[in-house]
């Protein structure tokens, strides 16, 4: 068994300027040897209450009284300190925790971080931005005029600036030093650090009879950094300075890339930063040093990947406030762990009323650092284009987390008459939508059962192709049974797997369910190439960027929808189009009023115009009329719009994008309500794995029965021998 150790934590103290720790609360932990900086943070939010961070908390213990005390701040100096506890008694180098809080004048410090009055408030103020009107009123009540002296630039914000001179205002030491190491790097020189601290930046030349030096401190103790002397000369004696460029580090390259990066759909590789920092800058990077420079530019826009998780209670707030109408949900494990999320906008809400009442859903796994699944239901608009109706982060497709999702959506849609449900052949989600949805047809994606078919039963496949399709769309039952009679004669084992699954799950004439053309789930397969490379982003991230591009598809569709000029939408009049086509030449013999005899070549079809059924039963599977019934229209001059379904007609399609999506403004300025800032989520259990992560996904048993793949014989086209072994050849007399 792994070996812990016993931690004494105080927490809700202050340092003084002896470097003592005091009028602190007193708690413990215990933590594993192999514990890392993540596990410490855990334990943190546990006893203070609030979610802990690098960004959020300082954790120091000392090693000797009166002595500067140590930090925690990565993996390497936790194991220092577990390695120093190892050996030492409980009492001895207790963690000391300061929270970082912002205090009257928006300037960030370190002081007592909660109390038992006023936790919410706290939890309002932790690692805000400093602002800049803030910070510059703190200083201007505080400090003499001539601390308040601001050169021409203002204070400076931006790591690419050009030129440094003596004066200028930084808003921070960061940007301060990025400053520095690009300008040495583009003017070929290198400088090494001779005092830094958190008020002080000095500088000088890394050859030391070189006389260029820089000197920089804080504004009065703030977070502002002015340039105090700067002599820009170099007066050196050798070229000590040229041999390696030090200031190149992944750090410092990945605040050149941001732009670069910010795009998930731009493919940007180290072998790009490695051209693009040598034509640039001069300096040759290796790969890896490239590759992790791209890393650090995505966390320097993005985050860590745990902090993502702490943002989605904020978040979702934010949806359904900008949003009113919206349905989000969270769930986490009893210990904090996020484990579920959930978004429905208003605006799909209140367009499912006017589309078809089918839904397809799918599943895609995540390749950010927690893995995980997305899972995703849409619908067809009256135009035949997709609309977003819900989706979910889980841990995988299993049963319990299709089931959660599916009970999400019977929640925030209900059940509708004539509701279908489309999906691949997965076994949780046939599992789910029996116990979610026991009323509701559950039908199959014709594209992945024909995967199936093709790899399940190789020899016959290229001629089983086009039998199947026509078979799965014929109309009739004469016409499917006349397709499967032909599939029996080229391989009988066709059959009994059709059967198997059922044929009213695939096939249009065996349906109990008006599909309206809609057999496969290649909505659900065009979402997800379209959000392909989003599902490298972190969760926060990829919520967001769902959002936005559900707001930019419901915008596009709306201003088609207001530009279409025919009663149908743009598809289905150009369909209604060549089916008048086809019913030229047809002659109709009048029975009743309603009731009529159409003759197609040498068949005969019974169109009733009152029930809108014809023999051919594309009249009443598609809610939209058929050849057959056109030519009664055309010869008695009706309108051929009453008879087709609400479904197709822009009416429909108009008041489906009736709602917009709202964007949500700027994390900076959302104001939470304090129930809601105090909601922790910590990220979902287990350790990252190492390496690089995943890309392409395993397929599961639901859409392929065969785990791998075998031999098929070429004579008998059974598996698991070849014909030179095959026993089932024919023997001759």
């Amino acid at each position: 068994m792994e070996e812990e150790i016993a931690i004494l934590v105080q927490h809700d103290g202050k340092w003084d300027s002896e470097h003592n720790y005091n009028n602190f609360i007193v708690d413990g932990m215990t933590l594993k040897v192999s514990s890392n900086l993540d596990t410490i943070l855990d334990e943190m939010t546990k006893i203070l209450g609030v979610y802990a961070s690098t960004d959020t908390i300082e954790i120091k213990y000392s090693v000797k009284q009166n002595y500067t005390p140590m930090k925690i701040y990565n993996d390497r100096s936790l194991r220092w300190y577990l390695d120093l506890k190892r050996k030492s008694s409980f009492t001895d180098f207790p963690l000391c925790i300061t929270l970082k809080e912002k205090n009257c004048d928006g300037i960030l410090s370190f002081s007592n971080p909660i109390s038992s009055s006023s936790n919410s408030t706290h939890d309002m103020q932790l690692v805000e931005r400093v602002e800049l009107t803030q910070t510059l009123i703190s200083i201007n009540n505080n400090y003499s005029r001539d601390e308040m002296e601001i050169d021409e630039d203002g204070i400076i914000n931006n790591r690419v600036h050009k030129d440094i001179k003596k004066g200028q205002l930084y808003m921070n030491k960061e940007i301060l030093q990025d400053v520095l190491n690009r300008i040495a790097i583009k003017e070929n020189f290198q400088f090494k650090v001779k005092r830094s601290s958190t008020t002080r930046y000095y500088l000088v030349c890394v050859d030391d009879q070189c006389s260029w030096y820089f000197k920089s401190s804080s504004l009065n103790n703030s977070n502002i950094f002015k340039v105090r002397k700067f002599y820009n000369v170099h007066t050196y004696g050798n070229e000590s300075r040229f041999f390696s460029q030090r200031h190149a580090t992944s750090k410092f390259v990945g605040g050149l890339l941001t732009r670069n990066v910010d795009n998930p759909k731009t493919i940007y590789t180290p072998a790009d930063i490695q051209r693009d920092i040598r034509n640039q800058y001069g300096v040759d990077l290796n790969y890896m040093k490239a590759w992790r420079a791209k890393e650090k530019a995505l966390e320097i826009l993005r985050g860590k990947p745990r902090d993502s998780y702490g943002k989605l209670p904020s978040y979702l707030y934010m949806v359904k406030h900008t949003n009113p109408g919206s349905v989000t949900r969270l769930e986490k494990t009893d210990d904090g762990h996020f484990l579920y999320a959930y978004v429905a906008l208003y605006a799909s809400i209140k367009g499912w009323e006017y589309c078809m009442p089918i839904v397809v859903v799918d599943g895609s796994f995540l390749k950010a650092a927690y893995r995980g699944t997305i899972l995703t239901a849409w619908t067809q608009d009256a135009a035949g284009k997709i609309l977003p109706l819900a989706f979910a982060v889980v841990d995988s497709e299993n049963d319990v987390s299709w089931k959660w999702f599916f009970e999400r959506i019977r929640e925030t849609y209900g059940i509708r008459e004539g509701m279908c449900i489309v999906s691949d052949r997965h076994e949780s989600i046939l599992n789910a939508t029996s116990e979610v949805y026991p009323g509701v047809p559950h039908c199959v994606c014709l594209y992945h059962l024909w995967g199936n078919i093709k790899k399940n039963f190789r020899k016959h496949h290229k001629v089983l192709r086009k039998i199947f399709f026509a078979m799965a769309n014929a109309y009739t039952t004469e016409e499917f049974d006349h397709y499967m009679a032909e599939t029996y004669s080229i391989d009988n084992r066709v059959k009994e797997y059709l059967f198997e699954i059922g044929y009213h799950r695939w096939s249009v004439a065996h349906s109990n369910v008006n599909r309206f053309m809609v057999m496969t789930s290649n909505i659900a397969e065009s979402v997800n190439a379209a959000d392909k490379e989003a599902r490298d982003l972190l969760i926060y991230d990829l919520l967001d960027y769902l959002m936005k591009m559900i707001g930019r598809w419901n915008n596009t569709n709306r201003n088609e929808a207001i530009a279409t000029g025919t009663t149908l939408s743009t598809k289905y009049e150009n369909l209604m189009r060549e089916k008048m086509k086809e019913s030229q030449g047809m002659m109709v013999v009048p029975s009743t009023e309603y009731l009529h005899t159409v003759y197609d070549g040498g068949k005969r079809h019974v169109v009733n115009m009152r029930e809108r059924i014809c023999t051919c039963r594309q009249f009443q599977m598609d809610v939209m009329l058929c050849k057959h019934a056109l030519a009664i229209v055309r010869k008695y001059y009706m309108s051929e719009y009453e008879y087709c379904s609400v479904y197709y007609k822009k009416d429909n399609l108009l008041n489906t994008y009736e709602v917009p999506v709202y964007p949500i403004s700027d994390e900076s300025i959302w104001k939470i309500p304090p129930n809601v800032a105090v909601n922790i989520v910590l990220p979902p259990k287990g350790k990252i794995k190492p390496g690089r992560p995943q890309k392409i996904r395993y397929k599961n048993g639901g859409e392929s029965r065969t785990k791998k793949s075998r031999i098929t014989c070429g004579v008998c086209g059974q598996q698991g021998h070849n014909r030179q072994t095959c026993r089932n050849i024919p023997q001759t007399a």
